[in-house]
């Protein structure tokens, strides 16, 4: 009986509140750390118009490199029309009156050209990369 005594103090002793160690905050890495670049402005179009680019998503290549893809918005006064599901990486350019051309992005590789409907933010395939 007293081995059994001992082996039940034992295991309450075990399960009794101890103080735990502090825990202390650990930052991240700097390099772990993105400064994602604010909205940039990219194109001022007649009536008002420009084009911006503004959310920021990191894609990789194949070999693992990571390239910056950012997302295409409209904006004309306090209007502004998100392009969606279109990151690029390339240069957004004029396309004649009410209409844009912008590459799609996909880790890091362009995929296709897209006119971009300055009025609502459609963009509409004009071809593959």
């Amino acid at each position: 009986m007293s081995t059994r005594l001992a082996v039940l103090a034992a295991l309450l002793a075990a399960c009794a509140d101890r103080p735990r160690p502090a825990q202390t905050a650990v930052a991240p890495p700097a390099a772990a750390v993105s400064q994602s670049p604010g909205d940039s402005l990219v194109l001022s179009l007649e009536r008002g118009a420009s084009i911006w680019l503004t959310e920021e998503r990191i894609g990789h290549d194949s070999a693992g490199t990571a390239c910056s893809e950012r997302s295409v918005e409209i904006r004309r006064d306090s209007t502004r029309i998100r392009v969606p599901l279109l990151y690029t990486r390339s240069p957004v350019k004029p396309a004649g009156t009410g209409f844009v051309l912008a590459v799609l992005s996909t880790s890091c590789r362009p995929l296709a050209e897209y006119r971009v409907d300055l009025a609502t933010g459609r963009p509409i395939k004009v071809r593959d990369r």
